[in-house]
């Protein structure tokens, strides 16, 4: 929709934020790394190169790299999500594929965490002439944030007066949203606001306080007809 030339004053988004006012957000990347080593029969493991240990040493020097972090978005944070490899038990695996995520905060991007992991690879591939590694940034994405006073953070704050009595508190998300593509790309000012709790999401059973869905309804609803006078 960006691309096609979508724009608005404002963007107020859906995600569970506990009805707080989330004026950022982390960006994410995707890394992926395929190892490819030699495989032999279990029996003679001097004979081969084990993929799956490669990339096991792989991940212990990646695990030492320093997460970012800011005053607003906290601190970001690194996490193997998908590993692949092997066949059988008695053979050394010959390929390694593994999935990394990282999580970033302001003034980081994905060129920079490609360097660290090229890095890492290039020493991993030093201590063996048979070993071939490899990487690419599959997803890549920035952290977005809004400034303290924006128009929408105010249009929200005065309809939670309303609805509840109270402003709603600012935060910020210690998770990627489509606020980086909204704030990055479109210069448009987004926040989040809605009910339920992120840490109830992806990871299981999910779940909302009915009440915190009907309080987010009053607080658009009032937001919107505030705005339009």
């Amino acid at each position: 929709m960006i691309d096609d030339g979508f724009h608005a004053d404002m963007v107020v988004i859906g995600e569970p934020t506990n009805l707080t006012i989330c004026r950022g957000c982390e960006g994410m990347l995707e890394v992926i790394i395929e190892v490819t080593g030699v495989p032999v029969h279990a029996c003679n493991p001097e004979l081969g190169v084990n993929a799956i240990e490669v990339m096991y040493e792989i991940m212990s020097e990646i695990k030492k790299i320093p997460v970012g972090t800011s005053e607003i978005l906290n601190k970001g944070a690194i996490n193997f999500g998908v590993i692949e490899g092997g066949s059988r038990s008695c053979v050394l695996p010959e390929k390694c594929t593994l999935k990394v995520s990282r999580f970033i905060v302001e003034g980081e991007n994905g060129a920079q965490f490609m360097k660290q992991i090229e890095a890492i690879l290039e020493e991993v591939k030093k201590k063996d002439e048979r070993i071939q590694a490899t990487a690419i940034l599959g997803y890549d994405t920035l952290a977005g944030v809004v400034q303290d006073g924006a128009e929408v953070i105010e249009m929200l704050k005065e309809a939670g007066r309303e609805v509840t009595g109270e402003a709603a508190p600012l935060t910020a998300m210690r998770a990627h949203m489509d606020a980086d593509f909204l704030i990055n790309k479109a210069g448009i000012p987004t926040v989040a606001f809605g009910p339920g709790d992120l840490d109830a999401y992806n990871a299981g059973a999910e779940w909302v306080n009915i009440s915190d869905v009907v309080t987010a309804v009053k607080v658009y609803i009032t937001a919107v007809m505030n705005l339009l006078g």
